[in-house]
């Protein structure tokens, strides 16, 4: 999830230069009809440029809305995005720690065998 939203702005940005770059085909397209002499078959062939380039360009406008609001999060928030990422880097450590700990007695008199022998030894001796 944090992920996502560290996403966001790269994403916001990279959008941005798309929805620019179909501005400037577009701002081409609109100069050569205004400037070219077409035929029928020419118009046809810039007009269907045209409305591609504008589909091209709503495609991204409607991402870029759904973008916005993440990123405003983040921007709003990243403190927050930047701790619950540290929250997940340190939980994933503890779970590796604690998956590859192993127990070790401290001493030969506190280990399972040793005080099993000696409930064995007194339970004998009471007999």
């Amino acid at each position: 999830m944090t992920k996502s939203l560290s996403n966001a702005s790269a994403e916001e940005t990279l959008r941005k230069k798309e929805l620019s770059n179909i501005d400037g085909k577009l701002q081409d397209l609109y100069h050569e009809a205004e400037f070219s002499t077409l035929s029928r078959r020419e118009k046809l062939a810039l007009l269907n440029s045209i409305m591609t380039e504008r589909q091209n360009r709503r495609k991204i406008k409607n991402s870029l809305e759904l973008i916005e609001p993440c990123f405003k999060l983040v921007s709003d928030c990243s403190k927050i995005v930047h701790l619950l990422n540290s929250l997940s880097n340190r939980l994933k450590d503890i779970q590796v720690m604690q998956d590859s700990r192993v127990y070790s007695n401290r001493s030969e008199d506190t280990s399972y065998l040793k005080i099993s022998q000696n409930r064995s030894n007194k339970k004998n001796n009471r007999k």
